[in-house]
C-alpha cells in the first residue's frame, strides 16, 4: 500500500503463483526459491556438495505442493493383536491424523490373505538415547526407519512407509519398528555402531527382524564377518548408498510421496550429514535392497505347525510325483476342466 506494507496473504498468493509459473524449470524454480525463500531450509537450498540429482527431486517436489499430483501420506499407529491367551497374533493399523507413522500403502498380500516374503525392506537410523535421557535438544538425535517395497512384477519400487520422531524413551521408537517390520514382513539394515537397538530387539525375541551385514559393505568377503549385524558407517559405505540412493531417484523420483524425505535429500550436504536421519536409513534401505537382489518376493506359506513327509509318491491317476507326501485319505487328482484339456489338482 502508500506506506509500503505488503499485505502477507496476497503477497503469498503471488509469490505461489510466481513459482507455479517456474515448475516446467526445476533448476529454475531452485533458483527462486533460494532468491524468494519461505523458509530457513529454501534460502540454504543452493548450498553444499549435494550429489543427488537435484532437478528430478525438485520436480516431484513441484508435482506434490504445486500440482498436488501424488497420493499424500496417511498418518497413523500400529498396535498388537493379541488372542484370549494374550499371545501376539498380528498387527493392527490405525489411523490418526497426529500419528507418528506415516504410509502410503498397507503391506500387499494375496488373495488368500498371504504375507509376501522378500517384498519389502527396511532401513533404520538409530539413536540410543531418548529424550529423557539427553541433556541437550539437539535434532541430530532423531530416530528415523523407513520401509521399501521392492520391485513386484510390472510395480515399481517405491518407499512405503516412515517414521520418524525423537521419543522422551528411545524403547518406544525400537517398539514402533519391530511392528513396522512386523507388518511388513521385512528386515532392516542398520548402522552397526548403534548396539543399543539390538539389545532391545534381542530382548524382545526380534532379532530376526534385523539383516545380517550386507556382503557390499565387507572389505573382504571371505574374511568379514557375516554375522555381525548392520552396516559401518565408513567413508566407502555412506559414499555406496549414496550412489545407490542417486540410482532411485534418477529411476523412481516421481515414486517419492514424503515431502520431507525429497527435502532431505534436495538440502543433504556431506558436511552436515549427521542432521539428515531420513537419508540415512534410506541409505541402509537401499543396501539392505542391493543384498535381497538375488531373491525375488515369493509368497509366505502359511505355518501349519506340523512335520510332513517329503518324497515322492503315486497320485490317484497312477502317476508318480514328488513334494510333500499325502496323508491317508489324501488323494490328489487330475482332471481336465474344459475343453481345452487344461488341468487343475484336486484335493480330497
Amino acid at each position: 500500500d502508500s506506506r509500503g506494507w505488503c499485505d502477507p496473504v496476497l503477497a503469498r498468493k503471488y509469490y505461489d503463483e510466481q513459482r507455479l509459473n517456474k515448475a516446467d524449470d526445476p533448476s529454475g524454480l531452485l533458483i527462486y526459491k533460494a532468491e524468494y525463500c519461505y523458509t530457513i531450509e529454501e534460502a540454504l537450498i543452493q548450498q553444499g556438495d549435494n550429489i543427488f540429482p537435484r532437478e528430478e527431486i525438485a520436480n516431484q517436489i513441484a508435482e506434490i505442493e504445486i500440482y498436488k499430483n501424488y497420493k499424500k501420506p496417511s498418518r497413523g499407529y500400529l498396535i498388537w493383536e493379541r488372542d484370549r491367551e494374550d499371545n501376539i497374533t498380528g498387527v493392527k493399523w490405525v489411523p490418526d491424523p497426529n500419528g507418528s507413522i506415516q504410509i502410503i500403502e498397507k503391506p500387499l498380500r494375496t488373495e488368500d490373505n498371504l504375507p509376501y516374503d522378500n517384498l519389502y525392506v527396511g532401513g533404520i537410523d538409530s539413536i540410543d538415547i531418548g529424550k529423557n535421557d539427553s541433556s541437550t535438544d539437539d535434532r541430530a538425535s532423531e530416530y528415523c526407519i523407513v520401509i521399501k517395497k521392492r520391485v513386484l512384477g510390472q510395480a515399481y519400487p517405491m518407499y512405503v512407509a516412515m517414521y520418524k520422531t525423537r521419543p522422551r524413551d528411545i524403547r518406544e521408537a525400537y517398539d514402533t519398528s519391530i511392528k513396522l517390520l512386523t507388518w511388513y514382513n521385512c528386515k532392516a539394515v542398520l548402522e552397526s555402531t548403534r548396539t543399543a537397538i539390538i539389545t532391545y530387539f534381542r530382548s524382545q525375541k526380534a532379532l530376526h527382524l534385523l539383516m545380517k551385514r550386507p556382503k557390499s559393505t565387507m572389505p573382504n568377503v571371505t574374511k568379514g564377518n557375516p554375522n555381525m549385524y548392520g552396516a559401518p558407517a565408513t567413508i566407502k559405505v555412506i559414499q555406496h548408498y549414496r550412489e545407490l540412493i542417486t540410482d532411485f531417484i534418477l529411476d523412481y523420483s516421481f515414486t517419492i510421496g514424503f515431502i520431507e524425505m525429497l527435502e532431505q535429500f534436495l538440502d543433504y550436504s556431506d558436511e552436515k550429514k549427521k542432521f539428515f536421519d531420513i537419508v540415512a536409513a534410506a541409505g541402509m534401505a537401499e543396501l539392505g535392497d542391493e543384498e535381497l537382489s538375488v531373491r525375488h518376493p515369493t509368497v509366505k506359506e502359511p505355518e501349519s505347525g506340523e512335520f510332513r513327509d517329503i518324497g515322492y509318491y503315486y497320485d490317484g491317476n497312477g502317476k508318480k510325483r514328488f513334494g510333500i507326501i499325502p496323508k491317508a485319505g489324501e488323494i490328489i487328482y487330475e482332471t481336465p476342466r474344459d475343453s481345452n484339456t487344461w488341468l487343475y489338482k484336486e484335493l480330497i
